[in-house]
């Protein structure tokens, strides 16, 4: 089952697992506005999941050609 939060849920879930972590509502939110990452609509509210984030920063930060 997919955890679909807003933005700012995100960045506190990756927050409360890592203190010092960049990933930001700021960054979330500009993946979602690029179309990087899905984004399901609720009313004014922009949704996304925890595994797409996830999947996004194993794809792109996760290899070993970045660093």
């Amino acid at each position: 089952m997919l955890r679909i939060r807003a933005a700012r849920s995100i960045a506190e879930y990756y927050k409360a697992r890592d203190p010092d972590t960049m990933v930001s509502e700021t960054l979330i939110r500009r993946l979602m506005d690029s179309g990087e990452l899905p984004v399901f609509k609720n009313g004014s509210k922009k949704l996304t999941s925890i595994e797409a984030v996830d999947s996004y920063l194993n794809a792109h930060v996760g290899g070993k050609n970045n660093v």
